[in-house]
C-alpha cells in the first residue's frame, strides 16, 4: 500500500494520519432541535443548498452541505465556526484509499464531499426524521479523478451537473443527531452514523480508511489521545486499544474547539490493524485538521460497514470524558439504578427504547414480560425506588427541562418534579436514612452534587468533582447510604466522600476503562467494590472497597459489550453482565462462575439497563 503521504498529497492540509473513536450511546437529542433547509457559501461567490440541524439546548448549529455530498461543512457553538470547509478537501466526512488498480491512475480515494477539483458528489436523499434527525443518502466520488474507472459520475460544481469525473462504486448513507452529553458542557455533542455499501461485483480492496475534519487555522494547539497512536509504526492495535481521540484548539488551555472521536478502535477497523490518529498544519489553504484513522478496512462486494464517530465542541477534558464514557449506558454509569420491577429481590434485563419512549422488561422471575410506556427521545432512564415499593418505579430525567417522571411499577404515574437543569448528570440514591431514592444531580460545570430528598426538601450543594469526572455514587463503606463519588479517566483515580465523614482517593484504572462499581465480594450488603470494566481486552478488575485487596481478574465480554454489573442470580453478590450491541443478546456470568445461556432482548438504538 501506498503510505498515507504520498496517497493524499494533493489534498489541502492533508501530511499526516488520523485516529479513531467511538462507542455506545444510544440516546437521541430530544424534540425540542431543529432540522430545515438552508444554504452554505464555502467562499464568496457561491452558494450552497444545504441542510441545518440544531441542537435541543439551541447551542449548536450544524450544517451539511448538499453539494458536496453531505459532509458536515459548518459546526457552530457559541457563536464561534468550528469547521473549515473552502474546498471539498476540507469539511468533517470519511474517506477511504487503496492501492491503485492501474499505473495510468496513481492514486484511488473514494471520498464523500467530493473530488481534489471541487466537483461534488450528489445526494439521493436528505430527510428530517423524528428526535430530531438528518438522514443523507448518497454516492461516493474518487477524489483522485479517475482511478475507479467504472463509469461516468454525475458530479455537481456551482449548481451544475458535471458529466466528466469517475465514480466510485459505493452508497454512503448519514444519519447525524445530536446526543446528550450528561458529563458536562455544551449539553450536546453531535453523533455521525455513516454506513458505507459496496455495490460492485468485484471490487474488493484493501482499503485504508479515515475519518476527517477540518478546523481553522487559529485553531494551532492540535492534540490526541493516547499521545503515542500517532501513526502505523506505534503498534495501536484496533481491537485493544482504548478510545481514540483528536482535538484542535485556539490556546493551550484547550477550552474551546473541536474534537472528533471514535472507540473502541474495532469498531472501525479490523480487530488486527492499527488505530491511530494524526495531526496536520495547512499553512498554504489556511486550516488545521484531525484524522482518525486505520490501514486495513475490508469490504467485499455486497458487504457494508457503519462508523459511529462524534463532533464535539467545547472542551478538551469534556471531550475525553465522554468518550471515555460512552461505553456505558447513555447515561454514564447505569451502576447506580435499580431493575427489579417484578420484585423477586433479583435485576430483571430491561431495555429502554428511546424511539418508542417504551420500556421492554425480561422478568427475572419467568412471569409475563412487561411492555410500558414512559419517556421520549432524549431522555435518561432513571429507575429507582422512588416511592418506597418492593418493586423499582420506571423513571426517566429529561434533560432540556430538569423534570423527573415516574410510574409506579403498577402503572400509577407519580407527580412530575422539576430538578436540575440541562447538562446535568442524573444520580439518583439512598443519600439518607428513609428508604425511598432521592432525586439527585450531578453539575460538570461547578463539580458540584445537588440532592431533593424524597420528601422534597433540597439539601445543601456539596462540591465534589470537576469536569471531565464521571460520576459514581455508591455505598463504599457499607452503612446503607449512598456516597458521592467520581471516578477521573485522566488518571484513572476514584474519588470518594463517604456518607458518614472521610474520603478515599483510590488509583484503580486508566484512560478507556468503564468504571462499574458493585457488590463483586459482598454476599451480606450492597457495599461497592471499586470494579473496572476494560473494553479493548474485555476484562474485568476488582478492588475490595473494605480490605482494597484487588480480586483475581475476569475476561468476559469484548469490545463494544456495554457492562452492567447486576444481581442476577441469588448469592447476594453482583454477576458480571454485559448486553452486546451487535446481537442484542445479554451474557451474564454469576459470582459463583456460572455461565447460562445468552438472552436475546432489544434492539438497535436500545439502552440497556440492569442492577
Amino acid at each position: 500500500m501506498l503510505s498515507h503521504r504520498r496517497i493524499h498529497k494533493h489534498r489541502a492540509g492533508r501530511t499526516s494520519l488520523a485516529a479513531f473513536a467511538l462507542l455506545v450511546i444510544a440516546r437521541a437529542a430530544s424534540a425540542v432541535g431543529t432540522c430545515t433547509s438552508t444554504t452554505f457559501s464555502p467562499y464568496p461567490g457561491l452558494t450552497h443548498q444545504a441542510m441545518r440541524l440544531t441542537d435541543p439546548a439551541g447551542q449548536q448549529t450544524a450544517i451539511f452541505d448538499l453539494e458536496w455530498g453531505g459532509a458536515l461543512v459548518s459546526l457552530s457553538y457559541a457563536g464561534v465556526e468550528r469547521v473549515w470547509a473552502q474546498a471539498t478537501a476540507g469539511a468533517v466526512r470519511p474517506a477511504w484509499y487503496a492501492t491503485p488498480i492501474s499505473s495510468a491512475y496513481p492514486f484511488y480515494t473514494p471520498e464523500q464531499a467530493g473530488d481534489q477539483g471541487n466537483n461534488g458528489t450528489p445526494l439521493f436523499m436528505a430527510s428530517c426524521r423524528a428526535g430530531p434527525a438528518l438522514v443523507l443518502i448518497g454516492g461516493v466520488t474518487d477524489y483522485t479523478q479517475g482511478a475507479s474507472g467504472y463509469g461516468v459520475a454525475n458530479t455537481v460544481k456551482s449548481g451544475q451537473l458535471n458529466f466528466s469525473m469517475l465514480a466510485a462504486p459505493y452508497a454512503l448513507t448519514t444519519s447525524a443527531s445530536f446526543v446528550a452529553n450528561p458529563l458536562g458542557t455544551p449539553g450536546y455533542y453531535l453523533s455521525l452514523s455513516q454506513r458505507v455499501a459496496n455495490v460492485h461485483a468485484s471490487e474488493n480492496f484493501v482499503f485504508g480508511f479515515e475519518a476527517g475534519a477540518y478546523a481553522p487555522y487559529g485553531f494551532s494547539s492540535l492534540v490526541r489521545q493516547p499521545p503515542q497512536c500517532d501513526s502505523i509504526a506505534a503498534n495501536c492495535v484496533g481491537g485493544s486499544t482504548p478510545a481514540l481521540v483528536a482535538g484542535a484548539y485556539p490556546s493551550t488551555d484547550l477550552a474551546d474547539g473541536i474534537a472528533i472521536g471514535i472507540a473502541p478502535p474495532s469498531a472501525f477497523t479490523d480487530s488486527a490493524a492499527s488505530a491511530f490518529a494524526t495531526l496536520s498544519t495547512d499553512s498554504t489553504n489556511g486550516n488545521r485538521s484531525l484524522h482518525l484513522q486505520t490501514d486495513r478496512w475490508t469490504m467485499p462486494p455486497g458487504t457494508s460497514r457503519t462508523v459511529r464517530w462524534y463532533v464535539m465542541s467545547g472542551s478538551w477534558n469534556g471531550a475525553l470524558a465522554f468518550m471515555s464514557a460512552a461505553t456505558m449506558s447513555s447515561t454514564g454509569n447505569a451502576a447506580f439504578f435499580r431493575s427489579d420491577f417484578d420484585g423477586d429481590g433479583l435485576a430483571d434485563k430491561v431495555v429502554f427504547r428511546p424511539s418508542t419512549g417504551t420500556w421492554w422488561v425480561k422478568r427475572s422471575d419467568g412471569g409475563t414480560d412487561y411492555v410500558v410506556q414512559l419517556g421520549t427521545a432524549g431522555d435518561i432512564p432513571v429507575p429507582a425506588k422512588y416511592t418506597g415499593s418492593s418493586r423499582a418505579d420506571y423513571a426517566v430525567f429529561r434533560p432540556s427541562s430538569g423534570y423527573w417522571y415516574v410510574k409506579t411499577a403498577a402503572g400509577v404515574d407519580q407527580p412530575t418534579v422539576q430538578f436540575g437543569a440541562s447538562g446535568d448528570i442524573p444520580v439518583p440514591g439512598q443519600y439518607g436514612s428513609d428508604p425511598r431514592t432521592y432525586r439527585a444531580v450531578w453539575r460538570p460545570s461547578n463539580g458540584t452534587w445537588y440532592i431533593r430528598t424524597a420528601d422534597g426538601s433540597q439539601l445543601p450543594g456539596v462540591a465534589w468533582g470537576v469536569s471531565g469526572d464521571i460520576p459514581v455514587p455508591g455505598d463504599y463503606d457499607g452503612d446503607g447510604i449512598t456516597d458521592m463519588a467520581v471516578f477521573r479517566p485522566s488518571s484513572g483515580t476514584w474519588y470518594v466522600r463517604f456518607s458518614g465523614g472521610g474520603t478515599a482517593t483510590v488509583n484503580f484504572g486508566a484512560f478507556g476503562d468503564i468504571p462499574v462499581p458493585a457488590a463483586f465480594t459482598n454476599s451480606t450488603s450492597a457495599r461497592a467494590d471499586y470494579g473496572i470494566f476494560r473494553p479493548s481486552n474485555g476484562v474485568w478488575y476488582v478492588r475490595s472497597s473494605a480490605t482494597l485487596a484487588d480480586q483475581a481478574t475476569v475476561q468476559f465480554g469484548t469490545s463494544g459489550d456495554i457492562p452492567l454489573p447486576a444481581q442476577m442470580a441469588g448469592d447476594g453478590r453482583a454477576d458480571k453482565v454485559v448486553w452486546r450491541p451487535s446481537d442484542y443478546k445479554w451474557y451474564v456470568l454469576s459470582a459463583e462462575g456460572i455461565n447460562p445461556a445468552s438472552v436475546s432482548w432489544g434492539t438497535s438504538g436500545d439502552i440497556p439497563i440492569a442492577k
